[in-house]
């Protein structure tokens, strides 16, 4: 079995990428929704902010767990 403090290690590493990942996304919509919102052209920057922070966070997830310990 494995050691307590290291199973504890990568709860928190992983469970702060998953939360990295999911506040990214969602203030990429919401940042896209505003300007929408601001600019009267919806849902042109809602899509864009959307993908462009969704690769952002896959990307910043990816090179976390690349990253050595």
């Amino acid at each position: 079995m494995s050691d307590p403090q290291e199973w504890m290690r990568n709860y928190v590493r992983y469970s702060s990428v998953f939360l990295q990942l999911i506040f990214t996304i969602v203030g990429g919509v919401f940042l896209g929704y505003k300007i929408d919102e601001w600019l009267r052209t919806k849902p042109i920057f809602l899509i864009v902010f959307t993908l462009i922070f969704s690769v952002l966070s896959f990307y910043l997830a990816i090179r976390e767990f690349l990253r050595k310990k």
